[in-house]
């Protein structure tokens, strides 16, 4: 394919934008085809690899970076980063797409759309990808990122556990519980003999039992009957 092929592509594709990303969130610049000293150069690709009998197929060529072409290597079914893609029929009869197949139960259809050409979700596809593909391309790429916005690390803050420890403590109060007196419903009499000589009255007949089974009681009176 030739330049001036390759540029009206990308219009039809990208229409006035000067950046885009392809299917692997990977920048490209318009004025950087081919161009393999800069992190934004780009290329044409196929996405149905193997040879298709007839005139060539305009709607089977996509731009894709530099370094995804490379990593991609002519297959089908392919790993970049962390991301899994794979060849499928698109959504139009006859013809293919790059899907990305990462979720199996949930392939992504990467051909350009509003969606996948927003700066913020190809960043955060990126930022999944930990496995380097080229480290000279992604540092020239994350340099870029760098110009955008700050990268933020999240550096875990040094806590004194002492003087923790002690300002704890000041803040919490002893609390005072105030002991409640109760007085027994029955209030013992003082020096009173542990055994108790009870006083009562009982009838004749029944002295003499209470007297064998009961010597602790003292008759007193007897009424007789």
């Amino acid at each position: 394919m030739t330049k001036q092929e390759a540029l009206k592509l990308w219009d039809t594709l990208y229409l006035e934008e000067e950046k885009a990303y392809d299917y692997a969130s990977h920048p490209m610049k318009r004025e950087d085809y081919e161009n393999e000293n800069s992190a934004y150069g780009w290329t044409v690709d196929q996405k149905q690899v193997i040879p298709i009998p007839g005139k060539k197929l305009i709607h089977n060529f996509i731009p894709c970076s530099i370094v995804t072409k490379f990593i991609r290597d002519n297959k089908t079914s392919f790993k970049i980063g962390n991301f899994l893609f794979e060849v499928r029929k698109g959504k139009t009869y006859g013809q293919y797409d790059i899907y990305d197949v990462t979720d199996i139960s949930n392939p992504i259809n990467m051909e350009p759309s509003d969606e996948n050409q927003d700066p913020e979700y190809n960043k955060r596809r990126r930022e999944l990808m930990s496995k380097v593909s080229s480290k000279s391309v992604n540092e020239k790429i994350n340099e870029d990122l760098k110009q955008d916005s700050k990268v933020e690390t999240n550096i875990v803050p040094k806590i004194d556990t002492k003087n923790l420890v002690i300002e704890r403590k000041e803040e919490i109060k002893p609390l005072k519980v105030e002991e409640t007196k109760t007085e027994p419903s029955i209030k013992k009499e003082e020096n009173k003999p542990v055994n108790e000589v009870k006083e009562t009255k009982v009838e004749v007949k029944q002295v003499k039992r209470i007297i064998e089974y009961a010597p602790m009681f003292k008759v007193v009176n007897i009424v007789e009957k």
